[in-house]
């Protein structure tokens, strides 16, 4: 498969349960893109299918720079859909993160970042649902004004919002999804549902993940997330080099504000605060 449409394939940058997604060319607007095809297996379940075509609305819908944007949709000749997006070239926080612990100030400049990406997605009135490394892209900044994360080249776009639900419907969510690690406990339970605190809870596992090179709480499965003590305290990062004072308490300041303004008017919720805790 070399040409999707009017896209022609370069490589293969995605793959997951779903759906597999290929950086390609669009020769009409002379511009690299990304194409998101739903995986063959899938194709013949009508559920699955519109929850792929929602993605792809969603997306669409939503005005923030903060979010991958959707443009074209289309199918395939075997009946699959696809639907193209910017291309975003700067990797992903988890190229990252395969590289080990980042600089304490980097990792808290990242962490702010990620926290005012979620913020703008909730302004839109949409809770994400899998905040996770992998999900979070890396855009060249350019001429904008950005703090000064990972040097002030790139900031952080949201990515994979096939699991992203208006707020208004995620309180009624019972169904267990996200990358297990990063789940809030809430998102596991199958007794109610949850609402923009679980993102939140997963900025702080990304953060803590950015400052250790670990997720605060390993899990390979929902059931881990279930049966986890919401008591449990994740290990304390190591003690890290000391900075100047006066610009380790800018950082500082600046990473916890911002996390607080995502966090601003909601009731907190104590599960939720956990991958903080360690960071007192």
């Amino acid at each position: 498969m070399d040409v999707i449409g009017r896209y022609r394939l370069q490589a293969q940058i995605g793959a997951g349960a779903f759906a597999t997604v290929w950086r390609g060319y669009d020769d009409s607007l002379d511009v690299d893109v990304a194409v998101k095809v739903l995986a063959d297996n899938w194709a013949t379940r009508a559920d699955v299918r519109e929850r792929f075509l929602a993605e792809a609305r969603l997306m669409r819908r939503l005005t923030s720079d903060r979010v991958v944007r959707v443009f074209d949709v289309g199918e395939l000749e075997d009946g699959r859909p696809y639907f193209v997006m910017d291309y975003v070239s700067g990797g992903t926080l988890g190229n990252l993160l395969a590289r080990g612990a980042l600089d304490p100030i980097d990792a808290l400049w990242w962490g702010a970042d990620v926290a005012r990406a979620v913020a703008a997605l909730h302004e839109e009135g949409v809770v994400h649902r899998d905040i996770a490394p992998a999900n979070l892209l890396l855009r060249r900044a350019g001429g904008s004004t950005v703090l000064e994360s990972g040097g002030g080249t790139h900031r952080v776009v949201l990515a994979d919002l096939g699991l992203a639900k208006r707020l208004a419907e995620a309180s009624g969510l019972t169904q267990a999804v996200g990358t297990p690690s990063y789940m809030a406990p809430e998102q596991g339970r199958s007794d109610g549902g949850f609402d923009q605190r679980a993102d939140i809870y997963a900025v702080g596992g990304v953060t803590y993940a950015l400052l250790t090179g670990r997720t605060p709480y390993p899990a390979a499965t929902v059931a881990d997330v279930i049966g986890r003590d919401p008591e449990l305290r994740p290990p304390s990062p190591p003690d890290p080099p000391r900075p100047p004072a006066g610009q380790a308490r800018s950082c500082a300041m600046a990473a916890l504000a911002n996390i607080t303004v995502t966090a601003a008017n909601i009731r907190p919720m104590t599960v939720s605060a956990a991958p903080f805790r360690a960071l007192d």
